[in-house]
């Protein structure tokens, strides 16, 4: 285990909105890659400590809350949080800034918000300037002090095998005054180790090996990936939720689950043999895995009502080949959804989705969750050391086809626990769940359409589409 210190300097830049300093709460995280155990409660008389319960993805080792009096004499020794963390795991401190005196626990949202990202950073002292935005006002700036050390005997990342970042900072501002969180722009830290310290620029997608058939295009129109992880099947592209900041907390999240999955489906002959196989066990991504960055099948076995719920269908995999099929059994393609959602309307839709594709020869379809809730409060699936993958609040669904040189669109948009009228889900019909004939049904599927703009909003996506007329009801 080693050990990141973050020590508060003090401020400068003249007043920080109030006389009275600043109230700053410290949380470290991390993502374990083997099971930990909190560390003691600090003794520290500065701020006080607690360990808490570890979630499954992401520990947070302590939180602590430290007073720092602009304009006074600075306390000997200066506040300070110190924490012990896997040696480099993916490691990073929030820091909360309230202006004035607050309570040991303030009540109000923190005016601040200052992430410190410290994986893969160098052991060493870097001395750190996080500019506090004000409206209308020159910032402020906040002075930190970071130690990183690690045990004796500790191998540490090279500047030949690693790039080595010092720890970068980026400052999220929110006040009653200035409305939701705002992205600012990064702040440089400098560092006195002789390795330049500069921010980590945004990763590309990652791609995983391509397997897709030749003659099918299943990204054709899907929306960008973003930060997020591009993985690529014979029968879909799956576009898998990265470490970025989906729900606008200024915290790094993990949801175990894909932002989207893209998949086009080809007619078939009515005399076409679909292959009979007995069902895989799920597969993930072993390197997400190792990672700590995907679930594994753990995740799914405890007793949540939840199941593993296809984003793209076995059955349209079947189309093309008993390994296409089989390839759908994995993490990159499932979401947690109740099983009488996953066997009644998302499969109504589904089946929808068959008929379609033998009536116009070819479709695309693009599917995937949408969340109300935050990592604060969201729902979530996993216990103990196993991933805690997050439970959707909604689930969405494109479809497109091709017509005359511009594209037909549908666009469907569910609540995941009820129906439109405010009622629990029920199970729809008959149909099995990989079968392509349509069930009856107590729902009309023309009731959940709606613009594309309303699920782009929803999903949080980023999705810019050729000519497309939309539909207001069914094909």
């Amino acid at each position: 285990m080693g050990i990141v210190r973050v020590e508060v300097v003090g401020v400068k830049s003249g007043d920080v909105t109030t006389s009275t300093g600043l109230v700053i709460r410290c949380v470290t995280q991390y993502v374990p890659r083997r099971p930990i155990i909190p560390p003691p409660e600090s003794t520290s008389s500065s701020s006080s400590a607690a360990a808490l319960t570890p979630p499954a993805a992401v520990v947070e080792l302590s939180r602590r809350l430290v007073h720092v009096a602009h304009g006074q004499p600075q306390p000997s020794p200066p506040p300070a949080a110190e924490f012990e963390h896997e040696t480099h795991s993916r490691c990073r401190v929030l820091l909360e800034v309230w202006p004035g005196d607050a309570a040991e626990s303030p009540s109000s949202a923190p005016q601040w918000r200052l992430k410190l990202s410290l994986t893969n950073s160098l052991p060493g002292d870097y001395d750190l300037e996080l500019p506090l935005k004000r409206p209308s006002m020159p910032p402020a700036f906040l002075l930190l002090k970071v130690s990183l050390t690690v045990p004796s005997g500790t191998p540490t990342p090279s500047s030949s095998s690693t790039s080595a970042t010092a720890a970068s900072a980026s400052a999220l501002a929110a006040s009653d005054s200035l409305g939701p969180l705002k992205a600012l722009p990064e702040a440089v830290a400098e560092a006195d180790d002789p390795v330049s310290a500069k921010s980590k620029p945004k990763p590309k997608p990652k791609t995983g090996a391509v397997v897709a058939d030749s003659g099918y295009s299943h990204a054709k129109y899907a929306p960008k990936a973003g930060d997020d992880y591009i993985r690529n099947f014979t029968a879909y592209t799956s576009c898998f939720d990265g470490p970025d900041d989906d729900d606008g907390d200024g915290i790094s999240d993990l949801m175990g689950v894909p932002t989207w999955v893209s998949y086009e489906i080809k007619a078939v002959s009515s005399n076409y043999v679909f292959p009979k196989y007995q069902r895989p066990k799920w597969a993930t991504d072993k390197g997400l895995f190792d990672n700590h960055e995907a679930p594994d099948d753990k995740s799914y076995k405890g007793k949540m009502p939840e199941t593993r719920g296809h984003m793209c269908m076995k059955k349209h995999a079947d189309r093309i080949s008993e390994t296409a099929g089989k390839e759908t059994h994995n993490m990159m393609n499932a979401c947690p959804q109740t099983q009488v959602f996953n066997a009644g309307i998302w499969l109504m839709l589904e089946q929808k989705c068959s008929k379609w594709a033998d009536t116009f020869g070819k479709i695309w379809v693009i599917a995937g969750p949408a969340f109300e809730r935050t990592s604060a409060d969201v729902e979530t699936m996993g216990t103990g050391n196993e991933f805690a993958v997050w439970v959707p609040d909604m689930f969405w669904k494109v479809i497109i086809r091709e017509d005359s040189g511009h594209l037909e669109l549908l666009a469907f948009l569910f609540n995941h626990r009820t129906d439109k009228d405010g009622n629990e889900w029920q199970q729809t019909g008959t149909g099995a769940e990989d079968s392509d004939s349509s069930s009856s049904s107590i729902y009309d599927l023309n009731d959940y359409i709606v613009p594309l703009e309303t699920v782009i909003s929803t999903a949080k996506l980023d999705w810019t589409l050729p000519e497309f007329h939309e539909q207001d009801s069914m094909w």
